[in-house]
């Protein structure tokens, strides 16, 4: 009897392929244990979300994937130093960070936290290698906005402690008065995220604001090393810029200040384009920040017409607006994430 020959058909080469990428894929998944130590943000986070959307994902390929976290509430109770927090996290295979350290811990000292940043480095997992260096991960206000300087409401670093000199006071009142508005000037802290700002009618309470920082920081664990004077702008309106890619994609709808004139109508142009450019000029003068992901950009417009960056967020910034433009915005920080893992 003769057996009948079958010919191939692309349909048998398709199932081979579709086994043979199955089997790669299994021969991928490592059978040891991953252990993954994580630092959670608040509760609508969107990088929590994307954290455990894409752990979920290589748990449902069978990964052998150990997650243990703190959240806020957690870390603040642990009443661990600095020191044992980076210890902890750094005994893991895969490290993540997703909101400020330096609000969570009001008693670490900033230089601790820059200083477990600089061991991160070295570590696999978020943030890592230069991505620690990040002046806005790490809120290093005077740092970021000094790198894009023709764009940022001016800004007059004061070193703390602060010792009164007649050049140090001279230096100050020259600055109030090159940058007034006519309606003072603020003075508040870097390393804080929604910060209490101390708003000065005249120059001597600037002066005094000065003076209480600097006596908060030296009875302060987390000692400040410098405070920040601003002038308070005319027009109290705040546009806050989503951005992706490190292209603008909409304004949020949360206003930090909901008073003032508005300066900037859809399409927004260009707004978008003045934050185009104040983005593409921080990540050239430091090319270390992670600004690739969600990163939003909170903009003023001064008495002369010209728009000025207030602040930069990334790891907690709010970008509320309609339910597709904030999808479009979680499942770009998903891919990130899956780039991470």
């Amino acid at each position: 009897m003769t057996s009948k020959k079958r010919e191939i058909s692309s349909n048998d080469i398709n199932s081979e392929d579709k086994i043979s990428k199955k089997q790669a894929l299994q021969q991928e998944i490592p059978t040891r244990q991953f252990l993954i130590r994580a630092f959670f943000g608040p509760e609508k986070c969107v990088h929590n979300l994307a954290f455990n959307t894409v752990l979920g994902q290589y748990l449902s390929k069978g990964w052998n994937i150990q997650l243990e976290k703190k959240t806020l509430k957690e870390l603040r109770e642990s009443e661990w130093s600095a020191t044992e927090f980076f210890d902890w996290i750094m005994n893991s295979d895969l490290h993540f960070i997703l909101c400020h350290l330096h609000q969570s811990v009001e008693f670490w000292s900033i230089l601790d936290i820059k200083t477990g940043y600089e061991r991160l480095s070295t570590h696999s997992g978020f943030p890592t290698g230069r991505q620690t260096r990040c002046p806005v991960i790490n809120q290093d206000k005077f740092d970021y906005l000094s790198s894009i300087k023709s764009f940022c409401n001016p800004t007059m670093q004061i070193m703390l402690p602060f010792e009164w000199t007649q050049m140090q006071s001279l230096g100050i009142q020259n600055f109030l008065y090159e940058v007034d508005e006519g309606k003072g000037w603020v003075v508040k802290s870097p390393y804080v995220t929604n910060t209490k700002v101390a708003f000065c009618s005249t120059a001597e309470k600037v002066l005094a604001a000065i003076e209480t920082a600097s006596e908060k920081s030296a009875r302060s664990l987390s000692q400040n090393p410098y405070t920040m004077i601003q002038p308070t702008m005319s027009n109290r309106k705040e546009y806050r810029v989503v951005c992706l890619g490190m292209e603008p994609l909409y304004v949020a709808r949360i206003n930090a200040f909901k008073v003032g004139r508005s300066f900037s109508q859809e399409p927004h142009m260009e707004l978008f384009e003045f934050v185009r450019q104040a983005i593409r000029t921080f990540k050239t003068a430091l090319p270390d920040s992670f600004a690739e992901s969600l990163f939003r950009v909170d903009v003023f417009q001064r008495a002369d017409g010209r728009f000025v960056v207030n602040e930069f967020e990334n790891l907690e910034a709010c970008f509320d607006s309609t339910s597709a433009n904030e999808l479009t915005v979680v499942e770009h920080v998903k891919k990130i994430g899956r780039r991470i893992f």
